[in-house]
């Protein structure tokens, strides 16, 4: 029983007919040596192995080996195409004729080779009567060697590309949209009909495989291979085989990368600790991605705080991240801690997932707390005019004082009268309109150095009120003051020549004690002698702007003495 070795490979084959016009087909390759072990007919050589001597040399009898394959799809095929038979031998003599026959029809003469070759390879393409004798999927060779000469055979390799048999048509498939810069597989299938049934073969490696796009390149496997693109590409894949083809749309798509920032290194400080960012984006591409950015928001300066930043940063082929360092400039100014916020500006290259990030940098030199001046009226002043104005300067000589966001207020009489953070118009807060007791107008004047604020209340304060004053400042670098102090307005002064009780007077008046109600009314009471060792309780009042007392009002009679009476008046101006 004769033994053989089938290599069939279904690879890529672009052929000509005798026609001139190209096909694809199926390869099949059939290769024996002397492992196969073939037993030849008649029964004597076989093949030999490599590096054989003279004494592997065959001078006769002639001998034979048969080729046997088969075909994808029944027997016999459509076509075959083309056909080779290659014969590897040792120990052929320039004037030696050993010929090769299959089936019994000649195909040729063993060459000879080159001066000096000890082995050479033959090859042989069979013609249209050997073709026809390979349709029942054997191959019978026949050496005859030319005596007394003699030969060795290393190896014969049969090679068939041939279309197969009842092919109705292929088909493409895999993805239609593929991303840029990677890889897909496709595949391809052929259908079969015979006898009315429908078959199925992954001709996938044997198909022809083309592409339409620049941006694309698809191998013999059917593997695509995509390049980088700046929009959505269309591209059609196109399989052939045999006489039939199939093509497949589809899409390599542009893929927009999400880019973020982050502080990695937040905390900056004087002298030289520097700050980090990082930028990333999601994928790594082939392409540099160029990423822009802005300082918006920042409270340190570009070029004085930190060293002048480009405003975007470039990541380069195969990067996904890259920093932005904040290099510190060390100064002698006295500052608050500062700010650098880096915010990713939008560009249709990429879309913004972590859009801002900020590093703060911390100052090294020491700083001073603000300070008030300057009050008028001064602190624990008396007899201050009743429609005075309130003056203070709010000074820094460090950092200086912002006013704005509320860093500054002054509270009078536990009444805001200056909000920095609420101010009306520039300059300029007014109060008048809130529902508080002490309410006017305050203007700000000045420099974050020295600031002065004037208030100017709606109303006359009251005689003999003890005026409370309270300022809250803070200052660039975070250093708080607040500074507490009061003054006393006029006391109430009747003038000369004003007499509180309206009688005669002739006995004894004593221990008067006083009170004004909202109004500006003055009320005074005292214990009057009616008679020797009997005193009453009168009272009188002095109008608003009045120039005397009114009739003295008895409070309380009685036979025995009233003495040393005390008078106060509530916010509703009820006397007790």
């Amino acid at each position: 029983m004769m033994k053989t070795k089938l290599i069939a490979i279904f690879a890529l084959a672009i052929l000509l007919l005798m026609t001139g016009s190209a096909v694809n087909a199926n390869q099949l390759v059939d290769f024996l040596d002397y492992t196969d072990n073939q037993e030849p007919f008649p029964p004597g050589p076989n093949f030999f192995p490599g590096g054989a001597t003279d004494g592997y040399l065959i001078s006769g009898p002639d001998w034979g080996w048969t080729h046997t394959f088969s075909f994808e799809g029944p027997l016999p095929p459509s076509s075959i195409i083309s056909a080779t038979l290659e014969i590897r031998q040792f120990g052929v003599l320039t004037y030696d004729e050993h010929l090769i026959k299959l089936d019994g029809v000649n195909v040729g003469i063993l060459d000879n080779g080159f001066a000096g070759e000890q082995s050479h390879t033959t090859t042989f393409i069979l013609d249209s009567g050997h073709i026809a004798n390979l349709m029942d999927g054997t191959a019978n060779i026949w050496l005859d060697i030319n005596n007394p000469n003699s030969v060795a055979i290393y190896w014969s390799r049969l090679t068939i590309n041939y279309i197969p048999a009842g092919l109705d048509r292929i088909e493409v498939s895999g993805p239609i949209q593929v991303n840029e810069e990677s890889g897909t597989q496709y595949t391809c299938t052929a259908y079969f009909i015979n006898s009315g049934n429908e078959t199925s073969s992954n001709i996938t490696n044997s198909a022809a495989w083309t592409d339409s796009s620049n941006f694309a390149s698809i191998d013999s496997s059917g593997f695509l291979t995509t390049s980088s693109v700046l929009s959505d590409e269309p591209c059609q894949i196109k399989a052939a085989f045999g006489n039939e083809t199939d093509t497949l749309d589809i899409t390599i798509k542009n893929i927009v990368p999400t880019v973020s920032i982050s502080a990695t290194t937040p905390l900056a400080a004087e002298p030289g600790f520097n700050g980090f960012f990082e930028i990333s984006r999601s994928v790594a591409t082939n392409e540099t991605l160029r990423v822009y950015y802005g300082t918006a928001g920042s409270t340190a300066t570009s070029g004085a705080d930190y060293m002048e930043l480009l405003g975007y940063v470039d990541l380069l082929p195969g990067e996904t991240v890259t920093p932005v360092s904040i290099i510190v400039v060390d100064d002698a100014i006295e500052e608050a801690t500062e700010t650098v916020k880096l915010t990713l500006t939008a560009d249709p290259s990429y879309i913004i997932n972590t859009a801002s990030a900020t590093v703060t940098i911390s100052d090294d030199e020491e700083g001073t707390p603000p300070e008030t001046s300057g009050h008028i009226p001064a602190k624990d002043s008396i007899q201050v005019p009743r429609d005075t104005i309130i003056q203070v300067h709010v000074t820094d000589a460090g950092s200086g004082v912002e006013y704005d966001g509320g860093p500054i207020t002054i509270h009078v009489e536990g009444d805001l009268i200056y909000d920095g953070a609420d101010e009306t118009s520039e300059g300029i807060y007014n109060s008048t309109g809130k529902t508080q007791t002490v309410k006017g107008i305050c203007r700000r004047v000045g420099t974050e150095t020295d600031y002065m604020f004037v208030f100017q209340a709606s109303d006359l304060f009251d005689y003999e009120q003890e005026i409370n004053v309270e300022i809250n400042a803070t200052d660039k670098t975070g250093y708080e003051i607040t500074d507490t102090y009061s003054f006393y307005t006029l006391m109430q002064t009747f003038g000369k020549n004003i007499k509180v009780n309206s009688d005669a007077g002739k006995l004894a008046q004593n221990h008067p004690d006083s009170a004004t109600d909202s109004l500006g009314n003055i009320w005074v009471v005292w214990e009057h002698a009616v008679i020797a060792n009997d005193s009453d309780i009168y009272i009188g009042k002095l109008p608003e702007g009045g120039s005397a007392f009114e009739t003295s009002q008895l409070v309380f009679g009685d036979l025995n003495n009233q003495l040393s009476p005390a008078i106060a008046i509530d916010g509703d101006d009820i006397i007790y």
